[in-house]
């Protein structure tokens, strides 16, 4: 008997292999289509666009980088919670035991929990930045319509992140695949037509506006059906069960990370953002292209930090 409980362990842990190889091919796939699609944007807005012009909206895609790295532990701190969550959820042969149905309820009430607090810091960033623009623009002498569109996109990014790092948490890598691939399918696509139309830097930023919202009711469709009973959908949309709200395991994690997150998001694109104060137009245009390209070598960590920490929390 011991040699057939061995076995059955070598093939699930064989399958589990599996899994996770095909969850990392998914994600390599799709996180490099969506880096090709964003770098052949910036090649033909480079191309469309004056030196001027160029640089800007570089400097908005790079503010927008650098606020998606800020709120980014806030995905990750809900992927390690949710998965923990269900997991051990999933523990009992019962589905509908009492153990059960409270853990995978807290991961609900756990995305409900993250996805209040960040609409609400969303808001306020938004608040803080619409008053402060006028002095961005005179600080990185970028034009504040893209500016402007570079927050909006930027936070909408932040909030629907949260939701991302449930699809993490759950381990529904095709789902958040189809997701990132959606919103640069649809940002790209609207961004080449406004540059080609208009060749305006602050339309075609917006576009990363329009690529965020149409990732909604993919987003929508898969919240309801993964928390799918009337307890979770309602853990899920208030951040509580049965009146208990969840200890904010996500928010221990995610305040520390926060810290380290503010330095990176300033390291990797505070160049950018303040290059036109110090070089001319066309060489604040070729030195945001070549920040661009430099990027390109995160596309082959990215699967695997998407990956990793839904899969520790799990195991």
């Amino acid at each position: 008997s011991g040699q057939v409980v061995r076995a059955g362990d070598d093939v699930t842990q064989a399958v589990t292999a599996g899994v996770q190889a095909r969850h990392g091919i998914v994600l390599l796939a799709a996180t490099g289509l969506t880096a090709a699609l964003t770098f052949g944007f910036m090649i033909a807005a480079g191309r469309t666009l004056g030196p001027a012009d160029a640089s800007d909206l570089f400097a908005g895609i790079f503010l927008l980088f650098a606020v998606h790295t800020v709120f980014s532990p806030v995905s990750t701190a809900v992927a390690r919670t949710v998965a923990a969550g269900v997991a051990t959820g999933s523990a009992s042969a019962d589905e509908s035991s009492p153990v059960t149905a409270r853990e995978r309820a807290m991961a609900a009430a756990t995305v409900g929990d993250a996805g209040r607090w960040t609409a609400t810091a969303c808001l306020i960033t938004g608040v803080i930045a619409l008053m402060t623009l006028p002095w961005q623009v005179a600080a990185t002498n970028v034009d504040g319509g893209v500016l402007s569109a570079a927050w909006v996109a930027a936070l909408l990014l932040a909030f629907i992140n949260v939701y991302r790092g449930a699809m993490r948490g759950t381990q529904s890598f095709d789902a958040l695949a189809i997701n990132l691939v959606g919103e640069a399918t649809v940002r790209v696509g609207v961004g080449l037509a406004v540059l080609f139309a208009t060749r305006r830097a602050d339309l075609a930023m917006a576009a990363y506006i329009v690529g965020v919202l149409a990732t909604g009711p993919q987003l929508a469709m898969w919240h309801r059906q993964t928390w799918r009973t009337s307890q979770l959908e309602t853990a899920a949309a208030t951040g509580s069960t049965n009146g208990l709200a969840p200890a904010r395991e996500w928010a221990r994690w995610a305040i520390p990370l926060l810290l380290v997150a503010i330095g990176d998001a300033i390291l990797q694109n505070a160049d950018v953002l303040f290059v036109k104060r110090a070089l001319t137009a066309d060489e604040a245009g070729s030195y945001g292209a070549a920040a661009t390209v430099s990027r390109a070598l995160g596309v082959l960590v990215t699967p695997f930090v998407l990956q990793v920490v839904p899969q520790v929390a799990d195991s």
